[in-house]
């Protein structure tokens, strides 16, 4: 006869730790391999310069392995926990209502009217209110007018939902502005979906029925999170590029979310509205300036407020940048917003009652990182002042190289089966996602720390969806004058410290080579990619998570919207 024994309480914990991404485990396993890596380094510190140095690079190297190790332990180690389909949960047959917000300034009308169309077709059993706020300022423009008459148009069409469309005259508050005076328009929702001009929804699923019997099933639940992916990855050869980036980014996020710090996108997310209400407003200033990741600055809320967080597994769409500016654009909003946020709420981020230890950790990680990690490309080159050329290349390689080529097997074993390509199309896209575009985005957020410690104001530029002119020729070099510059410069120091360290000995160069990559990928992402846009003529229908769904509802009215363009 076989006994059957119940798991004592520890071991329960333990299994449950051993299921989460972030946890004690994984960051003792970062800690270890940080000290290995720094072992490298320290044998050779014999002055107090170096040692400056050397306690400069001991956080950087920790985030950068942090958020590499973090991405490959979750791909590869919890795997079938992070990617399972998300639990259907009840099913109700009354729902309450859910609020649908759409915050939009100088948006293609295309563009605005596709998410509108996911909003208003997006299958759900209970009422539904679309509230569209826009802060143009020219409201004789065409985008505007025909954005704003088309959304009108659907007031009242349809009992079940409500339709509202209302400009914000105030345009210093951005888009958290619009989000507060959408707040202030919902009636009867009890729930409330963010919804960036770009996003949409999968019209051939139930989400919205799901997500919100989610919320009912858990009474702490604050926020649903959807899986996000690129949809535009196919407008041209950067966006390409940049959907590898970024939806290893995204991945991350949902990786992070087991154990760690789950973050709201500002978008494709489901939140209470009761949470909303005690959550304060979505405008903020730091130092004067509006701080630009009112996302990540509301997600703090949620758990101090004492409600819960949860990413759902349902992909949703989301479009990435088809151009170096805007791409540029995204990554100094974002970075420089990180450390808006970590400068004004430090404290709070360190004795915040809702966050468990490890939460507090990863979330501490992941704003550091923001500075920390581009930091390692300056301290790269500064590692061939303090170590013998063979042992730089080798920290170069085990802090940068090594993680990045690692990850970027992760990602293509992970798009093997859904992209049919031939080899090197794939292979040449995923180098420069995970090479090219990463390397102009960590000397981006380089700029991004510099611009914030000048006390520089960030902008808030709306990014472009096929609205900006194709730079040419000289263009392109003088345009990103300052990433080419210091390129440049970092290439003739090596080239200069081969000769004067080593008097150009072919024994040494492949050490300097190593640390050159840097410097070599940045001008190689400018030089092939700097002159690409979104086509003029692309199909934003191509560009949905669903576009089956919405092609036989507005297939002609594009004619209309070219024609009314011709006669402004």
């Amino acid at each position: 006869m076989v006994t059957l024994s119940t798991p004592r309480r520890s071991q329960m914990k333990a299994s449950r730790s051993d299921r989460n991404v972030v946890s004690g485990r994984f960051l003792l396993t970062v800690a270890v391999i940080t000290l290995l890596v720094l072992a490298v380094f320290v044998q050779h510190v014999d002055s107090p310069v170096k040692w400056v140095i050397f306690t400069l690079s001991v956080l950087p190297i920790f985030t950068t392995l942090y958020n590499r190790l973090l991405f490959l332990k979750g791909s590869v180690v919890n795997r079938d926990e992070v990617f399972a389909p998300h639990p259907t949960g009840s099913t109700r047959t009354t729902l309450p209502g859910v609020a649908l917000i759409i915050a939009s300034c100088k948006e293609p009308f295309e563009v605005a009217k596709m998410t509108f169309d996911c909003a208003y077709r997006a299958r759900y059993s209970g009422t539904r209110e679309i509230i569209v706020v826009d802060n143009t300022q020219d409201t004789t423009d065409v985008d505007f007018r025909l954005w704003k008459s088309y959304v009108e148009s659907h007031a009242g069409g349809d009992a079940g939902i409500r339709v509202v469309f209302r400009h914000n005259s105030d345009s210093a508050g951005k888009k958290p502005g619009n989000i507060d005076l959408a707040q202030k328009l919902i009636v009867d929702s009890e729930y409330v979906v963010f919804l960036d001009v770009d996003s949409s929804l999968p019209l051939d699923t139930d989400l919205l029925d799901i997500a919100v019997n989610r919320f009912e099933d858990d009474p702490k639940l604050g926020v649903l999170q959807f899986h996000t992916v690129p949809t535009n990855n196919h407008f041209n050869r950067l966006s390409r590029a940049v959907s590898v980036a970024q939806h290893a980014l995204r991945m991350t996020y949902l990786m992070r979310a087991r154990g760690g710090f789950a973050m709201f996108y500002g978008h494709n997310g489901m939140w209470r509205r009761s949470l909303l209400d005690v959550n304060g407003s979505w405008l903020e200033h730091y130092r004067d300036n509006v701080i630009v990741t009112e996302d990540l600055l509301k997600t703090l809320g949620v758990y101090t407020n004492g409600y819960s967080f949860e990413y759902m597994n349902v992909p949703t769409g989301e479009w990435v940048p088809s151009s170096l500016k805007a791409l540029d654009s995204m990554w100094m909003r974002w970075t420089y917003g990180g450390f808006q946020v970590l400068f004004k709420y430090f404290r709070p981020i360190v004795t915040a009652k809702g966050l468990s230890r490890m939460q507090r950790i990863d979330l501490a990680t992941m704003l550091v990182s923001y500075g920390t990690s581009p930091l390692t490309y300056p301290l790269a080159f500064l590692w061939f002042a303090v170590l013998p050329a063979a042992q730089a290349a080798l920290l170069v390689s085990l802090v940068l190289w090594l993680p990045m080529l690692l990850c970027a097997g992760v990602m293509w074993r992970h798009h093997r089966g859904a992209d049919r390509r031939p080899m090197l199309k794939r292979l040449g896209d995923l180098y420069a996602g995970m090479f090219l575009v990463e390397t102009f985005i960590l000397a981006v957020q380089t700029r991004a720390v510099v611009n914030f410690i000048a006390g520089k104001k960030q902008g808030w530029r709306v990014t472009a969806k096929g609205t900006e002119d194709r730079p040419r020729g000289l263009e392109v070099l003088t345009g990103n004058r300052f990433m080419v510059g210091l390129s440049g410069l970092t290439i003739v120091a090596l080239v200069a410290g081969w000769g004067y360290c080593h008097g150009f000995a072919a024994s040494a160069l492949f050490g300097y080579l190593v640390v050159a990559l840097i410097p070599v990928q940045l001008l190689l992402c400018i030089v092939v990619y700097g002159g690409e846009v979104q086509g003029a003529d692309e199909d934003v229908l191509t560009a949905v998570i669903d576009p089956a769904g919405l092609e036989p509802v507005i297939g002609e009215e594009l004619l209309v919207v070219a024609s009314a363009r011709a006669n402004c």
